[in-house]
C-alpha cells in the first residue's frame, strides 16, 4: 500500500514488545552502541570484533559483521534487560554518519536479516530505518 509520508502506521513492524524497545544501533558522538535487544538478536558478546563496510555507490546502507580484524565490542552498561555493547571510535562514527548524509547522532532499527556482501553474510543499517519513538501527546 502506497501511503503518503504524513500517515503513521501502527502494526507489528512499528509497535514493539511491551517495553517498547526495538533492537537498535546508535551512532553517537564517539561511539556506536548496540541496544540490549540488538545484542540478544544478533548474538553479540563482549570482546566480539565488528567491522563496518560502506559502498560509495550506495549512500543508503552500511554493512557490518563479525570479523577477526574488527573493532572490539566493549560493555557499555549492564541492565536488567541485558548488556549494552559499544565500539568507541569517533572518526568511524563521523565517517559512517557522513556516508549516510547525516551530521547528527542517530538511532537506527535493525533486524538479524543478513545480506550477501562479496561472499560474506553481513547485517546492515538502512538510512530509512531511523528510529523515531512514539511520542504521545501530553495533557495540558
Amino acid at each position: 500500500m502506497n501511503l503518503p509520508e504524513t500517515i503513521q502506521v501502527y502494526n507489528e513492524e512499528t509497535v514493539y514488545n511491551k517495553r517498547g524497545k526495538p533492537p537498535c544501533i546508535r551512532l553517537a558522538k564517539s561511539r556506536i552502541e548496540f541496544s540490549c535487544e540488538a545484542v540478544k538478536l544478533l548474538g553479540l558478546k563482549k570482546e566480539d570484533k565488528i567491522s563496518f563496510y560502506t559502498d560509495l555507490k550506495d549512500k543508503e546502507i552500511i554493512f557490518f559483521g563479525k570479523s577477526k580484524n574488527g573493532l572490539s565490542l566493549r560493555q557499555a552498561a549492564e541492565l536488567k534487560s541485558g548488556v549494552r555493547l559499544q565500539v568507541c571510535c569517533r572518526p568511524l562514527v563521523i565517517k559512517l554518519l557522513s556516508h549516510l548524509g547525516l551530521n547528527n547522532n542517530k538511532t537506527f532499527r535493525i533486524s538479524n536479516e543478513t545480506t550477501d556482501f562479496y561472499g560474506e553474510k553481513l547485517w546492515f543499517i538502512l538510512k530509512d530505518k531511523v528510529h523515531r519513538p512514539i511520542q504521545w501527546r501530553k495533557k495540558a
